[in-house]
């Protein structure tokens, strides 16, 4: 979230180092939301963030959707 007052950019892209072992990563932005888009009401970036999370689960492989499905 571009108003993330926790989590830095330096941060993300040191996770995105971390991840060698995920099927895809992807890094988005959500535009004038916080560090709890997740929490937020949908016009205040949650609806963004939850369709960028609905979006991403359904390009990932086979594998990784039956993995989060059990």
């Amino acid at each position: 979230s571009s108003n993330d007052f926790w989590s830095r950019p330096e941060d993300v892209t040191k996770l995105q180092e971390h991840l060698v072992n995920a099927a895809a990563v992807k890094s988005v932005t959500v535009p004038n939301a916080t560090h709890y888009v997740h929490l937020d009401r949908m016009n205040r970036g949650r609806g963004h963030f939850l369709t960028e999370i609905i979006a991403f689960l359904n390009e990932a492989p086979p594998a990784a959707r039956s993995a989060v499905q059990n």
